[in-house]
């Protein structure tokens, strides 16, 4: 894994930082000191993720480089055109004297100046590596981070090098990927789950072999069964046991689950990966302390911290990676997500990438349920990001169009299976954002004439109108339509919308098509207002017709009470979205404010820049620090997450990072 993940990870974890005090509004109550640092940390450095390689490409394929320190073991011998000054001077993009310890840019800044260490000597990996070599299972240590190792084990950067020099480190071989083969991988798991003591097995994949996508479906079939954690310690079990019954796919943004990845996959991997159990651990037992108005973000940060420090273990440890690996940095960027970092997120988004295009190609990620749902909770932060931030997706064009053909080729087998068709359309809108981020990319960097994106724009106008007109009749089959009883006495004063609208919510299996809705109703609104010649004032009527019809399925989600949770939650962008064209008189605002304010307390955490930003645009000054007058709601709970998450966004980022939290491209069509 780059190195750059690693340094990024570390700061997460406050692996090579000073504790910072925590903000005198939260009042935690300190955790046992085997569970690791639970004190805010600086998160002074976040690293330069541009520098990534977007092909997928392991090290070995640079060649081979002898890395060595000096004496000293602190300086780093300089190589031909190697970058050895600090990581800040490199992240600003400046030249740095490289004076230690602290370089003169960073010094007259007032800067934390941050050198990478010597690199770790590593010995050849093989796919027969014994097993644990690489992870830890969650009995090997009841699920405690060893403290001493913590405390001496500081993460070692190597020297970062020019994309044009050879990479000649000795014992570090893996195998490039291809598009008609795999990357060498080994996946490591536990015992089925009627074996209590879990003990690790090893199971090999060789490099470019057709037996990957064999075994990854053979691996999905053996984890769907209820996982068994009664060999966890009760804190565990207590955690997966809220995950198992109060959380399902939509806390992750996914709309359809068939497979049922989520409640026994994803749980039965985490029972056998101490990595992935505290990231899931930590995800539940955030979704758990925000039920009480005084809960301790202690609890969550316990949890979060010792994923990120296993992961950073694991990361030192080996340069093959298994699936696990995958999923946890993907749980990791799922709470990213509800904490509003989407700066945090990206780190996340291109180390996975890194991982996908290793372990799988675009043929052999569709050919089981695990890579299918892997690909699709990777592929949403890949074009939401990209949207965010102005520029094009990581993942090129075989691996969206290639999915979609998959759903399509299942329809013609399945024709009566409504789930092939809901993961189609999902695919295929997929395939339109991916265009939309593109486009809003050149025209951003001016890469693009304006007639030609004038085209461009009418064109994917046309495909969102297509997507929209090609549902399936079964999608919106009406008896699975809601009644209007179902709704009764629902109805609040001061409500904008019509809580009930006929053929607006859809019970099981069709709820994705409620949520759909309102996400084309969204992507409507953010394309309409991105238009290069048009503003949002001169359409602001058809705007508001999109705004009213998201707000009615936000009301209708809101009153039923069969509504899962994660679902209100996943509507926060469409509420964004709608919220700049609805009239600015009281009633409105006080509904909006209501909305923003329970998605809020619901744990998906609006940052503080895009308040501000809703602030201005709504003409709201109170809506900067809450929702809703005298802090209603605004409960201990939700300001000690506030806090934390605010601490994490003020951190300075990189050029790109600054353009997915900013979103500068897109609100400036907003204003007026």
């Amino acid at each position: 894994m780059d190195e750059y993940y690693q340094h990024f990870l570390s700061n997460m974890a406050g692996a090579n930082s000073q504790p910072m005090r925590i903000p005198d509004s939260i009042n935690q109550s300190p955790i046992s000191p085997t569970a690791g640092s639970t004190t805010f940390h600086n998160f002074s450095y976040l690293p330069d993720f541009s520098e990534i390689s977007g092909t997928g490409s392991s090290k070995a394929q640079k060649g081979r480089r002898k890395s060595a320190s000096s004496a000293s073991g602190v300086d780093a011998v300089k190589h031909r055109r190697t970058r050895s000054g600090c990581f800040t001077c490199r992240s600003r993009r400046v030249k740095c004297d490289e004076t230690r310890p602290i370089c003169e840019r960073c010094r007259k800044g007032s800067r934390d100046c941050v050198y990478p260490d010597p690199p770790v000597t590593k010995t050849s990996k093989t796919k027969d590596s014994a097993p644990g070599a690489t992870q830890t299972t969650p009995t090997s240590s009841n699920g405690d981070i060893d403290e001493e190792k913590d405390e001496e084990g500081d993460v070692k950067l190597a020297t970062i090098v020019d994309e044009d020099e050879h990479d000649e480190r000795e014992g570090l071989t893996t195998t490039p990927s291809t598009t008609s083969g795999i990357q060498a991988s080994s996946f490591r798991f536990g015992n089925t789950s009627d074996d209590k003591s879990l003990s690790p097995t090893t199971m090999a994949v060789a490099a470019n072999s057709g037996h990957l996508a064999t075994d990854m479906a053979q691996l999905a079939d053996e984890l769907s069964g209820h996982p068994n954690w009664s060999h966890l310690m009760p804190e565990f079990q207590h955690y997966l046991e809220v995950f198992r019954s109060k959380m399902s796919s939509y806390d992750y943004g996914i709309t359809n689950d068939s497979d049922g990845f989520f409640q026994t996959t994803l749980l039965n991997l985490a029972v056998r990966d101490e990595g992935l159990l505290n990231a899931v651990t930590a995800f539940a037992a955030y979704h758990e302390v925000l039920q009480e108005p005084h809960g301790q973000l202690s609890i969550f940060l316990k949890y979060y911290n010792r994923s990120v420090k296993i992961l950073i273990e694991s990361l030192k440890r080996t340069d093959s990676y298994s699936i696990t690996t995958l999923l946890t940095i993907l749980q990791l960027a799922t709470i990213e997500e509800y904490l509003g970092d989407w700066a945090n997120l990206m780190g996340h988004q291109k180390a996975a990438y890194e991982i996908i295009v290793k372990l799988f190609n675009p043929t052999t990620i569709m050919q089981s349920s695990i890579g299918r749902m892997t690909l699709q909770w990777y592929v949403q932060y890949d074009v939401i990001v990209a949207l965010l931030g102005a520029f094009p997706t990581a993942l090129p064009d075989p691996w969206f169009t290639t999915a979609v053909r998959f759903y399509q080729e299942q329809i013609a087998l399945h024709p009566t299976d409504v789930n092939w068709k809901i993961d189609e359309l999902n695919a295929s809108m997929y395939i339109i954002q991916r265009d939309m981020a593109h486009l809003y990319s050149r025209i951003a960097k001016q890469q693009i004439p304006e007639n030609v994106a004038v085209l461009e724009h009418d064109t994917i106008t046309r495909q969102l109108l297509e997507w929209k007109q090609s549902w399936d009749p079964s999608l919106v089959d009406s008896r699975f339509a809601v009644p209007e009883e179902a709704l009764a006495g629902s109805a609040m004063p001061g409500d904008i919308v019509d809580v009930f609208t006929p053929g607006i919510l859809f019970d099981n299996p069709l709820l994705s098509t409620t949520i759909n809705t309102a996400h084309w109703h969204g992507q409507m609104l953010l394309h309409k207002t991105q238009h290069p010649l048009s503003t949002p004032d001169s359409i602001r009527e058809e705007l508001a017709s999109y705004a009213y019809i998201i707000c009615q399925i936000i009301a209708s989600l809101e009153a039923w009470p069969k509504t899962p949770s994660g679902v209100l939650p996943m509507m926060h962008h469409n509420l964004s979205m709608a919220a700049y064209f609805l009239p600015r008189d009281a009633r409105h605002i006080a509904w909006l404010g209501r909305r923003f304010a329970l998605v809020e307390s619901l744990g998906y955490v609006c940052s503080t820049t895009r308040r501000e930003q809703v602030a201005v645009l709504l003409e709201q000054p109170l809506f900067r620090h809450w929702w809703l007058p005298n802090e209603e709601g605004f409960t201990p709970i939700l300001k000690s997450i506030r806090a934390f998450a605010a601490e994490r966004n003020s951190i300075r980022l990189t050029e790109e990072q600054e353009l997915v939290r900013e979103v500068g491209h897109l609100f400036r069509k907003l204003q007026p």
